[in-house]
């Protein structure tokens, strides 16, 4: 559900950061809720929000350095 909040022309393919033990069950929940192109980052230790995020970030940055970042827990 939150993932389907950004949705749309607007918005690029989300990127869902999440431990090794979730991994299946994100990518399962994206597909059924056809979520295309989104990303699974893992971490490899919970590190709480902030590494997180600048993660996330340097990822997008990487192909889109101008985007805007909506962090939805």
């Amino acid at each position: 559900q939150t993932a389907a909040r950004a949705m749309g022309g607007e918005f690029g393919p989300p990127v869902v950061v999440c431990n090794e033990a979730h991994r299946f069950l994100v990518a399962e929940q994206l597909r059924e809720a056809k979520i295309a192109g989104a990303r699974i980052l893992l971490e490899p230790a919970g590190r709480n929000s902030a590494p997180a995020i600048a993660a996330a970030a340097l990822l997008v940055a990487e192909q889109s350095p101008e985007a805007v970042l909506w962090i939805m827990a």
